[in-house]
């Protein structure tokens, strides 16, 4: 399956790449990268920001919207996992902010352990031959469950972090706030869908959660709510027997219509056609 066609299809694409295949090319959308370089160095620039990648170091990037090769040794190779934000946003519910903070505010490090670069070898592996497989039940599962070991790895190879390296720019109080919102939203969000709730909790206004929303992930606020809220639905769908009235009780919906409009809206398919694809 070619790249655009996977991105499009499973929203994400696991390959293989080497200094042939880095090429300067504008996206039409904002992803996420992670890639494992195996051999070589690179010098690339990603959104006009230059990090070199060396072999056995981890590079980590979000809201990637070019990628640009300024030089690169001639044995380069790593492999890379590209991921569309929704993709990348709905693996990683319920991991600490403060872990992926550090990772994505320290985009290149080097790992040191041969057994844990090893293991994440093998993962991306996992990703590769599992995207190359013709599969229906949890075919949307499985490759976030790797993706959110492979994210949980690495933050276990950062030294300390609880400790918050600072991010590009210098740690601010729009960071402590969205990842206090994201703490906010899987704590709550069962029965909490709106803004304002999130907003009186974290003493700031609405159109302030907004702001900073839009600053750090590129999303609204509202939008950010319910891409965490479709994700739990999902989960219970594909491993639970829960019947939609259930659902709609345990998620806070006024009843089975209200929770078939929101899921499709999100989704473009209804829950119990969700859940028959995941047999």
């Amino acid at each position: 399956m070619e790249f655009e066609q996977q991105m499009q299809e499973r929203g994400y694409c696991c390959v293989t790449i080497t200094a042939r295949d880095i090429q300067t090319e504008r996206q039409r959308q904002k992803f996420t990268i992670v890639f494992l370089c195996t051999h070589g160095d690179a010098l690339m620039e990603l959104n006009m920001e230059r990090l070199r990648a060396r072999a056995g170091s981890r590079l980590c990037y979000t809201h990637v919207m070019e990628l640009r090769l300024v030089e690169v040794s001639p044995d380069f190779e790593a492999v890379a996992l590209v991921m569309n934000d929704r993709f990348a946003m709905e693996s990683v519910v319920g991991v600490e902010t403060e872990l992926l903070q550090s990772l994505f505010s320290m985009p290149i490090r080097h790992i040191d352990d041969p057994k844990r670069w090893q293991l994440l070898l093998n993962l991306f592996d996992s990703l590769r031959i599992y995207g190359s497989m013709d599969v229906g039940k949890f075919r949307h599962e499985i490759p976030r469950s790797i993706f959110r070991s492979i994210v949980i790895i690495l933050g276990e190879n950062e030294p300390s972090h609880t400790s918050m390296a600072p991010v590009k720019g210098g740690y601010s109080m729009a960071d402590t706030y969205f990842r206090n919102f994201i703490n906010l939203i899987n704590d709550n969000v069962r029965r909490e869908h709106e803004v304002a709730f999130y907003a009186q909790k974290l003493c700031i206004t609405a159109k302030y959660l907004n702001e900073i929303c839009k600053l750090k992930s590129g999303h609204k606020a509202k939008e950010i709510i319910s891409s965490i809220l479709v994700n739990y639905i999902k989960r219970e769908l594909t491993y639970t027997s829960k019947s939609m009235k259930e659902l709609a009780a345990e998620f806070a919906f006024a009843d089975q219509s209200s929770l078939g409009k929101f899921f499709r809206k999100l989704t473009g398919q209804s829950p119990l056609t969700f859940k028959r694809n995941q047999l």
